[in-house]
């Protein structure tokens, strides 16, 4: 054959294949700080920091990516969080209202038998109660991450390789063991971690939003599980907890506005000291001994406090800001634990914005292993005096005083700062001082959060933290009685991180310290984009005539004709632009422009309502018997919202993606047990339909960095004269991005006759 047939096919091939290994090249690298103008995320690890940014590049809000970054950490960074621990969160609204969410432990409804630190895992339902009053995805896209996470795997990181190996010394439970080492020895950096018992309950959860974790089968294991370990936990304490929505505490000073979740949480401690150090003519920046001395000792001063009074404000939150401190004699030390924490914060182009500090309470919590793939947290020790003096009217269902406090500042009432952190009271510390500087110089503020920390313990010695200005200790010895010097990156120092915002540009702050790493997104999720595309199509038969299907033209997508590079005549027809050719062909090059509108997104609480109706199998008989039988299987879902993020999550993890060369049935599909979207949309598309719903498959094209596309396949819905998307690959519902290129309608090939295609995408920016 003709090698000039071919030339333009392989020079594309060409810069196909170079554009591909240039993108797959990508650095991984952390980011420390980083600026844009649509939003930005910070958190304790990459790939919960990178699961969160990719929410928000694809028009999902930032309880959806905080949410999302939450279910990731506690895969990744499960020694400080997870489904077995409990939190603390700031939410911003758009229209400028700050609320806060107590997702503390509470005690069993009986614990005077009680010998067991363990407390009852209270983080899905505040995360799902987030997800269902403020995002816009379902629970199946924002979970996706971290059960993919679970099932595939992920590389230990030195920090997480030496909380194991240190971690493991104290540990007595086997499961525990065995997980953490399971060839006798510590999990190494770089091991590959699977976790498929973690993924199946992730899996549940996503599909009941925690119906079995806590009223059903779920609950029924941990409960028979930790009273096997001396817990007195019931039943009746699961199905009764609710995490619960608080006003936040708010201080006015000068144009700020520093605002705080309240007690149990220390947010009044941080801010308190924030004040302090406001009012302090001291540099908070300068690490010279004169400053370092009072700004520690008055540290110290407020964490003294808290042990003390924060027990006491409960219901008075101001009271602990506004109240005199005694002096030191009057007060007992606050003494110091091991409690680890890890901190995030998502803010949104919408002045959505989130920050939230989660924890299992120490290193691995309670040391226990839960049979569901998750450690429980010891927050019960809380309610003992290492964290707090008590009053005997102590509240039995308020949780533990602790030291999370997440924070916002307002100046002139617009939203410009919000931080977190992690470490114990090292948080109050952190946090504060971090606040303080923001007060006095923004810019300064968020670029030192990796300075060198320095915190004085109830032992009056003052840890801190080498750097290169401090070769030696011989400066602290010379100047301070009681000194520590301490690592660079100590876990000691616990971890930071923050978000701050000047006009429309955010600043994004990660902590170098742990696996700290932030994002800031800087294309505009909800601008219309403009796409050139082109089809290289090549038929060893060769052809007089094609048909070629769309771009499909609607209210979210608008687009010109196919163009033909080498045929004499085309005409438009229902399926699409047929094109004739003078002589026989082999191959020929086609381009169209498309022209892609953010689609509005529907909201996870309007799905529900949308879809709210119980389903009903009405068509059972005209599917094969194995697609009604797999049909039964959801019979006992009392919603079309439920049914619809079921099969999200079945089709989408039980049955493994892997490619497949050709098309792909519903029923060939469940005969070889996994598949790619060409078997999985049909499945979804099939089953709906037995349920009664209105349904067609898309065809169409992702687009990605470089020249690099992929072909796709999804489902949509019609409901309300409206038809929404639903993909079990990406886990879309109701919203796709906008680089998806919807071509055809239906089960018809997008070339006709078919032949080799090989697409090229590009944007443009008129």
């Amino acid at each position: 054959m003709n090698f000039g047939k071919f030339k333009n096919l392989l020079f594309f091939l060409f810069v196909f294949t170079l554009q591909s290994s240039i993108s797959n090249c990508a650095t991984s690298e952390r980011i420390f700080l980083d600026q844009g103008n649509f939003g930005a995320v910070s958190t304790g690890s990459r790939a919960a920091t990178e699961a969160a940014a990719k929410i928000l590049k694809n028009g999902g809000n930032a309880v959806d990516a905080a949410v999302c970054a939450a279910f990731m950490l506690g895969v990744v960074d499960f020694t400080n969080s997870g489904l077995g621990g409990d939190g603390f969160a700031l939410i911003h609204l758009p229209a400028g209202q700050i609320i806060a969410l107590d997702g503390s432990i509470q005690r069993p409804a009986d614990d005077s038998l009680n010998k067991v630190d363990a407390g009852l895992p209270a983080c899905p339902e505040m995360l799902f109660k987030l997800l269902r009053e403020f995002g816009s995805r379902s629970r199946a896209e924002v979970m996706a991450p971290a059960i993919k996470t679970c099932l595939e795997g992920f590389k230990i990181s030195s920090y997480l390789h030496g909380v194991i190996k240190k971690k493991l010394i104290t540990l007595q439970d086997k499961a525990a063991i065995n997980f953490l080492a399971p060839n006798g020895y510590a999990m190494p950096a770089g091991h590959l971690l699977k976790q498929p018992r973690l993924g199946q309950t992730l899996m549940q959860l996503a599909r009941d939003g925690g119906q079995s974790f806590y009223r059903g089968n779920d609950a029924k294991t941990m409960v028979g599980h930790l009273k096997s370990l001396g817990s007195t936990y019931e039943m009746r304490d699961f199905e009764n907890f609710r995490s619960l929505v608080k006003l936040p505490v708010k201080k006015e000073w000068q144009s700020f506005s520093l605002y705080g979740t309240p007690p149990p949480s220390s947010s009044v401690a941080a801010i308190k000291l924030a004040l302090k150090l406001a009012e302090l003519n001291v540099d908070l920046f300068t690490p010279v001994a004169e400053n370092i001395r009072k700004i520690s000792h008055i540290t110290r001063e407020v964490i003294d406090f808290k042990y003390n009074f924060l027990s006491h404000c409960l219901n008075y939150p101001d009271l602990f800001i506004t109240q005199n401190q005694p002096t030191k004699s009057q007060e007992s030390p606050a003494r110091e634990n091991d409690s680890m924490t890890t901190h995030l914060c998502v803010w949104d182009q919408n002045n959505l914005a989130v920050s939230m500090t989660l924890t299992l309470g120490s290193h691995c919590g309670s040391g226990h292993l839960s049979p569901l793939g998750f450690f429980y947290n010891n927050e019960m020790r809380n309610y003992k005096d290492v964290v707090a003096r008590y009053p005997d009217d102590y509240p039995r269902k308020a949780g533990p005083i602790s030291s999370k406090a997440p924070l916002m500042l307002k100046k002139n009432g617009r939203l410009v700062f919000i931080a977190g952190g992690a470490g114990s009271d090292r948080i109050i510390a952190n946090v504060g001082l971090l606040c303080a500087r923001f007060i006095a110089n923004p810019e300064k503020a968020i670029n030192s959060i990796d300075d060198p920390r320095y915190f004085l313990d109830y032992k009056d010695c003052l840890n801190y933290e080498w750097s290169p200005a401090i070769a030696s200790n011989d400066y602290f010895k010379l100047n301070f009685d009681n000194s520590k010097l301490r690592e660079s990156g100590d876990d000691f120092f616990g971890l930071v991180a923050a978000i701050s915002k000047e006009e429309s540009a955010f600043t994004a702050a990660g902590d170098f310290r742990r696996d700290g790493h932030c994002r800031a997104i800087k294309k505009d999720p909800q601008q219309k984009r403009s796409f050139a595309l082109q089809l290289f199509f090549n038929r060893k038969k060769g052809f007089n005539q094609i048909t070629v299907s769309g771009p499909i033209e609607d209210q979210y997508q608008s687009t010109s004709a196919w163009k033909s590079a080498q045929a004499f005549s085309s005409r438009k027809t229902h399926e699409g632009m047929t094109f004739a050719y003078p002589q026989n062909q082999h191959t020929d090059r086609l381009t169209t422009r498309v022209m892609v509108t953010p689609q509005k997104s529907s909201g996870g609480g309007r799905l529900a309502n949308l879809f709210a109706k119980r389903p009903v199998l009405v068509n059972d008989e005209k599917v094969s018997p194995a697609i009604a039988e797999y049909c039964r299987n959801y019979l006992t879902c009392n919603s079309y919202y439920q049914l619809i993020e079921n099969l999200m999550v079945d089709i989408g993890f039980s049955l493994p993606y892997r490619k497949v060369r050709k098309k792909t049935s519903a029923e060939q599909l469940l005969k070889m047990g996994y598949g790619d979207c060409s078997g999985k949309a049909r499945l979804m598309n099939e089953v709906l339909q037995a349920y009664g719903l209105q349904t067609r498959l898309v065809g169409g094209l992702i687009a990605r960095p470089g020249m690099k596309t992929a072909t796709h396949i999804w489902v949509e819905i019609k409901t309300e004269n409206q038809w929404l998307p639903v993909c079990p690959v990406n886990f879309h519902f109701g919203q796709i991005p906008t680089n998806w290129v919807k071509l055809r309608h239906g089960d018809r090939p997008t070339v006709a006759p078919g032949g080799k295609l090989i697409f090229s995408i590009s944007e443009k920016n008129d």
